[in-house]
Protein backbone atom coordinates (compact mmCIF):
# COMPACT_ATOMS: atom_id res chain seq x y z
CA UNK A 1 0.00 0.00 0.00
CA UNK A 2 1.02 3.62 -0.51
CA UNK A 3 1.25 6.68 1.73
CA UNK A 4 0.43 9.07 -1.12
CA UNK A 5 -0.95 8.91 -4.64
CA UNK A 6 -0.70 12.01 -6.83
CA UNK A 7 -2.74 12.58 -10.00
CA UNK A 8 -2.39 16.00 -11.59
CA UNK A 9 -4.91 16.62 -14.37
CA UNK A 10 -5.24 12.94 -15.29
CA UNK A 11 -8.78 12.03 -14.18
CA UNK A 12 -10.40 14.06 -16.97
CA UNK A 13 -8.62 11.95 -19.57
CA UNK A 14 -10.33 8.70 -18.69
CA UNK A 15 -14.00 7.81 -19.02
CA UNK A 16 -13.58 5.23 -16.23
CA UNK A 17 -12.59 7.76 -13.56
CA UNK A 18 -14.74 5.95 -10.97
CA UNK A 19 -12.61 2.82 -11.46
CA UNK A 20 -9.49 4.97 -11.15
CA UNK A 21 -10.67 6.35 -7.79
CA UNK A 22 -11.57 2.82 -6.63
CA UNK A 23 -8.07 1.74 -7.59
CA UNK A 24 -6.59 4.60 -5.58
CA UNK A 25 -8.65 3.57 -2.55
CA UNK A 26 -7.42 -0.02 -2.79
CA UNK A 27 -3.78 1.12 -3.09
CA UNK A 28 -3.77 3.62 -0.20
CA UNK A 29 -2.84 2.55 3.29
CA UNK A 30 -5.24 3.51 6.09
CA UNK A 31 -3.47 6.85 6.70
CA UNK A 32 -2.56 7.48 3.07
CA UNK A 33 -3.70 10.47 1.03
CA UNK A 34 -4.80 11.01 -2.52
CA UNK A 35 -3.80 14.40 -3.93
CA UNK A 36 -5.23 15.28 -7.32
CA UNK A 37 -6.14 18.23 -9.51
CA UNK A 38 -8.94 18.38 -12.07
CA UNK A 39 -10.59 21.05 -14.18
CA UNK A 40 -13.19 22.90 -12.09
CA UNK A 41 -16.58 22.87 -13.83
CA UNK A 42 -17.75 26.35 -12.71
CA UNK A 43 -14.68 27.77 -14.48
CA UNK A 44 -14.49 25.56 -17.56
CA UNK A 45 -18.20 25.16 -18.21
CA UNK A 46 -19.77 27.92 -16.10
CA UNK A 47 -17.51 30.64 -17.47
CA UNK A 48 -17.54 29.30 -21.02
CA UNK A 49 -13.83 28.41 -21.11
CA UNK A 50 -14.49 25.75 -23.70
CA UNK A 51 -11.04 26.13 -25.24
CA UNK A 52 -9.72 24.07 -22.30
CA UNK A 53 -11.97 21.18 -23.32
CA UNK A 54 -10.76 19.06 -26.18
CA UNK A 55 -11.10 15.54 -27.51
CA UNK A 56 -9.41 13.72 -24.65
CA UNK A 57 -11.12 15.54 -21.75
CA UNK A 58 -14.16 13.53 -20.76
CA UNK A 59 -15.30 15.78 -17.91
CA UNK A 60 -14.87 18.70 -15.56
CA UNK A 61 -15.68 18.42 -11.87
CA UNK A 62 -17.47 20.37 -9.19
CA UNK A 63 -16.59 19.76 -5.55
CA UNK A 64 -20.06 18.27 -5.07
CA UNK A 65 -19.43 15.76 -7.87
CA UNK A 66 -15.98 14.90 -6.50
CA UNK A 67 -17.29 14.30 -3.00
CA UNK A 68 -20.16 12.15 -4.26
CA UNK A 69 -17.83 10.09 -6.44
CA UNK A 70 -15.20 9.63 -3.74
CA UNK A 71 -17.80 8.52 -1.19
CA UNK A 72 -18.73 5.70 -3.58
CA UNK A 73 -15.06 4.69 -3.33
CA UNK A 74 -14.95 5.00 0.49
CA UNK A 75 -12.77 8.13 0.31
CA UNK A 76 -13.36 11.49 2.00
CA UNK A 77 -12.24 14.98 0.98
CA UNK A 78 -9.94 16.60 3.56
CA UNK A 79 -8.95 19.77 1.75
CA UNK A 80 -9.89 21.63 -1.42
CA UNK A 81 -8.36 24.66 -3.07
CA UNK A 82 -9.19 26.49 -6.28
CA UNK A 83 -6.10 27.03 -8.43
CA UNK A 84 -5.50 28.80 -11.78
CA UNK A 85 -4.11 25.75 -13.66
CA UNK A 86 -5.71 25.16 -17.09
CA UNK A 87 -8.13 28.06 -16.82
CA UNK A 88 -9.26 27.03 -13.34
CA UNK A 89 -8.84 23.77 -11.50
CA UNK A 90 -9.54 22.35 -8.08
CA UNK A 91 -6.89 20.64 -5.97
CA UNK A 92 -8.20 17.92 -3.66
CA UNK A 93 -6.61 16.04 -0.79
CA UNK A 94 -8.60 12.98 0.24
CA UNK A 95 -8.16 9.80 2.21
CA UNK A 96 -9.90 6.88 3.86
CA UNK A 97 -10.61 8.55 7.21
CA UNK A 98 -13.65 10.75 7.72
CA UNK A 99 -12.03 13.70 9.49
CA UNK A 100 -14.11 16.01 11.69
CA UNK A 101 -11.88 19.08 11.18
CA UNK A 102 -12.99 20.63 7.89
CA UNK A 103 -10.59 22.87 5.98
CA UNK A 104 -11.78 26.51 5.62
CA UNK A 105 -11.29 26.52 1.83
CA UNK A 106 -13.31 23.30 1.58
CA UNK A 107 -16.15 24.90 3.56
CA UNK A 108 -16.03 28.02 1.35
CA UNK A 109 -16.16 26.06 -1.92
CA UNK A 110 -19.08 23.96 -0.61
CA UNK A 111 -20.94 27.15 0.33
CA UNK A 112 -20.18 28.76 -3.02
CA UNK A 113 -21.47 25.73 -4.93
CA UNK A 114 -24.59 25.66 -2.77
CA UNK A 115 -25.27 29.32 -3.62
CA UNK A 116 -24.67 28.54 -7.33
CA UNK A 117 -27.15 25.64 -7.04
CA UNK A 118 -24.60 23.52 -8.88
CA UNK A 119 -26.56 20.32 -8.16
CA UNK A 120 -29.63 21.75 -9.89
CA UNK A 121 -30.20 21.38 -13.63
CA UNK A 122 -31.23 25.06 -13.86
CA UNK A 123 -27.59 25.98 -13.19
CA UNK A 124 -26.65 24.23 -16.43
CA UNK A 125 -29.64 25.57 -18.34
CA UNK A 126 -28.58 29.07 -17.33
CA UNK A 127 -25.12 28.41 -18.81
CA UNK A 128 -26.74 27.35 -22.08
CA UNK A 129 -28.87 30.48 -22.06
CA UNK A 130 -25.83 32.66 -21.27
CA UNK A 131 -23.71 31.14 -24.03
CA UNK A 132 -26.35 30.72 -26.74
CA UNK A 133 -29.02 33.31 -25.83
CA UNK A 134 -31.63 30.54 -25.60
CA UNK A 135 -34.10 30.19 -22.76
CA UNK A 136 -34.56 27.07 -20.63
Amino acid sequence: SFDIIVGLNVFAHNSTFLDMFKGCESLLNSDGILLFEVAYAPYTIGEGNFDTIYHEHFCSYSLAAIESTLLKCKLHVYKAKLIPTQGGSIRIIAGKKNLKNIDKDLKQIRLSEKKMKIKNSCYYHAITKKNTNKSC
